[in-house]
């Protein structure tokens, strides 16, 4: 199997709308969205049933028995995060601030604290082929690079050299970002000429860098800003990474994610574009 990442440095450049073309056009067997804090490539397969595969739990944090609890506060004068606050005398954590440190393990009197898994999220999978695997973290639940790890483990059984995974990463170089990128076979980085576009493109490669995928530049939107696209040309070239293409705005594009279809689906200029760098992106990766 071959597992194409297509990342962002920030969020709203056009990652998905890239992934979703390019997983119709290839036919690719497996669809993965790894960005599980707001998934949303499932919305361009909405004729694919999904499931619930199996949950996420989340790594333990502290929970203070009410009918242990002497209510001598050790607990909240000990922990940094304030993730513990008194009510009626008696003391609970917030499991949104707590970071799972044990510290207030370690002073309680009582031992009126212990460490809980709970559920921070959900994996789910499709009912029918092609195999699309998305999850979805609970709001305020850390862990979320752990959450990507355990969606591409599900692509561990379903191995074959001749077929291509598409997996939509998520934005930024966090955790998320980081477990995404391992064991790739080919990382296409998606950008626009902005500012911020260009800052958080060098900050994704040179994350990217430390896992030694190839990689291969894509600039969405270039015509809203010639002068920067003009700059991460410069910068791709310096860098010896290939800018395989560019992307023209097109107002269609809007319309047609609005009804649930990927760009390739026109007869306009993107959708042209859009197949060339298909084409390059895979002959780059064989």
């Amino acid at each position: 199997m071959k597992k194409l990442l297509i990342l962002s440095g920030k969020g709203g450049t056009g990652k998905t709308t890239i992934a979703g073309a390019f997983a119709k056009l290839m036919n690719a067997k497996y669809i993965v969205d790894c960005d599980v804090e707001a998934p949303n490539l499932d919305l361009l397969f909405a004729d694919i049933p999904m499931q619930k595969e199996k949950p996420y739990y989340s790594l333990p944090v502290a929970r203070i028995d009410p009918e242990t609890c002497i209510g001598c506060g050790k607990c909240q004068e000990t922990c940094r995060f304030e993730a513990i606050s008194a009510i009626d005398g008696k003391y609970q954590v917030d499991m949104r601030a707590c970071e799972g440190c044990k510290a207030c393990t370690l002073v309680c009197p009582v031992n009126a604290i212990s460490m809980e898994t709970y559920i921070g999220g959900t994996i789910y999978r499709s009912l029918s082929e092609p195999t699309v695997i998305s999850a979805k973290l609970k709001p305020g639940t850390g862990s979320s690079g752990l959450l990507v790890t355990e969606v591409k483990k599900l692509l561990e059984p379903l191995q074959n050299e001749n077929e291509y995974a598409v997996i939509d990463g998520p934005p930024g170089i966090g955790c998320p970002v980081i477990a995404s990128l391992k064991n790739v076979d080919f990382a296409l980085i998606v950008t626009e000429p902005s500012l911020s576009g260009l800052s958080d493109l060098k900050r994704v490669i040179t994350m990217a860098r430390q896992f030694k995928a190839p990689m291969a530049i894509i600039i969405n939107k270039h015509d809203l800003h010639e002068g920067i696209t003009k700059q991460i040309e410069v910068f791709a070239v310096s860098e010896h990474i290939p800018l395989i293409g560019k992307i023209p705005y097109d107002e269609k594009a809007i319309l047609m994610l609005n009804r649930g279809m990927t760009i390739d689906q026109t007869t306009s200029e993107m959708s042209f574009v859009i197949k060339e760098l298909l084409r390059k992106t895979v002959e780059l990766m064989d």
